[in-house]
């Protein structure tokens, strides 16, 4: 189920056109909210790739972020940070609970950009609450001191 929800979401057609292309393909936004869930029980090879493909994409993280409203942590400055940017790759595995997709991420390696403090404090604040220990554990010991500016970001 993973594989079919990624190559329908990797589809070359469906790039910023958020929710107009529901109408067009009825299948999206179900592939778009469960593609991680699917992928987490079964993930493999070619799985990783259609990921790395999927999260590498501005365009496609747009249209995530268009279709899977839940997904950011209950920080104001984060929420509106979010405004502004589609996630990066590195908070979509923290929400999904992906930490073989958010490993690569931390050292830019499989053709993914390296994730920068920012992100990864904001994918820990994801992480935690999605009661990800995996990632959690895995951003803390890749740089400890993401800590202190999720924290900040809780108070603000």
């Amino acid at each position: 189920m993973a594989t079919t929800c990624l190559n329908y979401l990797n589809y070359p057609k469906l790039g910023n056109g958020g929710r107009r292309f529901l109408q067009r393909y009825p299948f999206l936004e179900y592939a778009a909210q469960f593609w991680g869930v699917h992928a987490r029980t079964a993930y493999d090879d070619e799985i990783q790739a259609e990921s790395v493909r999927f999260v590498s994409s501005r365009a496609k993280m747009c249209l995530w972020n268009c279709l899977t409203p839940d997904w950011r942590p209950r920080s104001k400055l984060i929420n509106f940070l979010k405004d502004l940017e589609p996630p990066s790759a590195i908070e979509v595995a923290a929400f999904y609970k992906l930490d073989l997709l958010a490993r690569p991420m931390l050292c830019s390696s499989e053709g993914l950009p390296k994730a920068t403090i920012a992100q990864q404090a904001s994918a820990l604040l994801i992480a935690c609450g999605n009661g990800s220990a995996e990632i959690t554990n895995l951003l803390l010991a890749q740089n400890p001191s993401i800590l202190d500016l999720s924290l900040l970001w809780l108070v603000r």
